[in-house]
């Protein structure tokens, strides 16, 4: 009777292992990635580019939904409003503008392609 018991059992978790191909069957997830690029350097009252590079799934995106740059001033006293980027080539879009104040800048790149958003901030000084 042990022995019949002990052979069921073994069937029965036999039925619950996984299938080689399992993980086929769940869509993967290749996230938007954003590299900001900075100014070399900064001086007031010069305009500068600020650029930003999309990838996904390693790939340059070339027609993404939207790309934005936000910038402000750390202590609030200075806020550019959201601004649409400027495609220049292979995945990089930018934005050029004249920072009047010294001090330490935020810039934030909001971007998205295919409904994935994705927002990456840096700072500067």
């Amino acid at each position: 009777m042990y022995i019949g018991f002990f052979f069921l059992f073994s069937l029965l978790l036999s039925a619950c292992s996984t299938k080689p191909d399992a993980a086929k069957q769940y869509k993967m997830e290749h996230p938007l990635q954003a590299e900001i690029i900075l100014p070399k350097s900064l001086s007031t009252n010069t305009e500068k580019t600020f650029r930003v590079n999309l990838t996904q799934d390693g790939k340059k995106v070339e027609n993404p939904d939207y790309v934005h740059f936000e910038i402000w001033k750390q202590n609030g006293s200075v806020k550019f409003p959201m601004e649409q980027a400027e495609k220049e080539k292979n995945g990089t879009y930018r934005l050029t503008k004249k920072l009047n104040q010294d001090g330490l800048y935020y810039v934030q790149v909001h971007a998205s392609k295919g409904g994935d958003p994705i927002m990456r901030r840096n700072s500067l000084l």
